[in-house]
């Protein structure tokens, strides 16, 4: 778990609050992070609940923390 709440990660689910990407795309661009990386990240935090994946309706996949997922 210690890894999975690094400070890195940390910085990104704070990032995911502030700026509620609507992709992964979106979200690799602002983070500078590449997006295969940054897919299984979201995949392990969304296992442990830290955040939620949701497919919109032109297929992306827009990650949202639990908090601010009804935005």
């Amino acid at each position: 778990m210690a890894r999975i709440l690094s400070s890195k990660n940390q910085d990104l689910l704070d990032l995911i609050r502030r700026i509620s990407p609507q992709s992964l795309t979106e979200l690799a661009e602002a983070t500078g992070r590449k997006k295969p990386n940054l897919s299984r990240t979201m995949k392990t935090m969304q296992r442990y609940g830290l955040v939620e994946v949701k497919q919109q309706k032109n297929v992306r996949l827009a990650p949202r923390s639990p908090t601010s997922a009804s935005n």
